[in-house]
């Protein structure tokens, strides 16, 4: 049987096997961090269609202004656009952009309340462009006279950019929020499995095991994967107040049950 193959019957036997939680205690090395991979890769399977959903509904917003986008002629700091001016795309219900080249950046108070009221995203004016920032009422402001030198966006230039968002958009944004979110699970698996070896080493000192604290890792992290996928079903189905805690609770207590080595046979001396 090969790595991979014992390591998936490792899984398995998690579920139930109490030799195995005492051979994973004494007889195996590390921390578990091949179960901490595992359950953070099983947390993230049911985002991955919701991720694969987004990425789709943000390419489609991303074609629809690529569609709709004037031609913009960028030249001493000024912009001019082949299209009647305000220019507004509305991509989404609460998402816009608007180009007005009847605006300046040196009404940035009337910009900005404007575009509170109309839910605009990016707004580029006759001397420069407004962008929405990430908190609510914070606004970046960007002048065209930064610009080294004049450019023209043209209607073939927005239609292959619009191509490429379409051809890469949805791979790339999902590489990268998989990554950042595989990421920040891990490190909540970690950081779980930590303080749940803290409930092992307790319940193994009450029961007098003597376990070390890298033998209480993969206690922790071996009992933490059963208990994430019952309690993962068990919330699908029904929401029960705190069965994921208990669930938990009982795998770790279980572990440091099995944890526990038998008792050598008391040597009774021979009568004279």
């Amino acid at each position: 049987m090969n790595g991979i193959e014992t390591f998936f019957k490792e899984l398995l036997l998690s579920f139930f096997a109490r030799p195995f939680y005492s051979d994973l205690a004494w007889k195996k090395d590390g921390i578990g961090t091949g179960f901490i991979l595992m359950l953070t890769a099983v947390l993230l399977l049911p985002g991955g269609m919701g991720i694969y959903t987004a990425a789709r509904g943000l390419v489609a917003a991303a074609q629809v202004v690529t569609q709709k986008m004037p031609q913009m002629d960028f030249n001493d700091g000024k912009l001019a656009i082949d299209a009647p001016s305000p220019h507004i795309i509305q991509f989404a219900e609460q998402a816009a952009i608007e180009v007005d080249t009847g605006t300046s950046i040196a009404n940035l108070p009337e910009i900005e309340k404007r575009m509170r009221q109309k839910n605009i995203l990016i707004l580029f004016g006759a001397d420069g462009a407004v962008t929405a920032g990430r908190s609510p009422g914070e606004f970046r402001v960007y002048n065209y006279v930064d610009m080294k030198k004049p450019f023209v966006i043209t209607h073939a230039n927005w239609k292959k950019i619009g191509a490429e968002v379409a051809r890469w958009g949805v791979p790339v944004f999902i590489l990268f929020v998989t990554i950042f979110a595989f990421i920040g699970v891990f490190l909540y698996n970690f950081i779980a499995t930590f303080l749940g070896a803290i409930v092992v080493l307790v319940a193994g000192a009450v029961m007098g095991t003597g376990l070390a604290f890298d033998g209480a890792m993969r206690l922790a992290a071996a009992a933490r994967f059963p208990a994430g996928v019952i309690a993962g079903v068990a919330g699908a189905v029904a929401s029960i107040p705190y069965f994921g805690w208990l669930v938990l609770f009982g795998y770790l207590v279980f572990a440091a049950v099995c944890a526990r080595r038998p008792k050598p046979p008391a040597v009774t001396e021979a009568a004279p």
